[in-house]
């Protein structure tokens, strides 16, 4: 997902790979087991949702939690 100004709302499992680069996202996401979610480049990723992490996230560039919008959790691997 790339775009400033852009923002998603998803619902469902990432299966795959998904590279985040900029803009926000809302609703819920899980990262399933053997799945990648990586968030790179320079501008700051805001996120709104519900992530469930059950997959591997590499967290490469800044992240900024909306409060009471967004709970990260579950025993998957945060790499930085």
């Amino acid at each position: 997902m790339h775009g400033a100004d852009q923002s998603v709302n998803l619902a469902g499992t990432l299966a795959g790979a998904l590279t985040w680069t900029s803009g926000t996202v809302y609703g819920q996401l899980t990262v399933g087991a053997g799945a990648t979610l990586t968030l790179s480049g320079t501008e700051t990723k805001y996120l709104g949702a519900a992530l469930t992490n059950a997959g591997t996230i590499n967290l490469l560039s800044p992240l900024e939690f909306y409060w009471r919008r967004a709970n990260a959790g579950q025993p998957g691997r945060w790499l930085d």
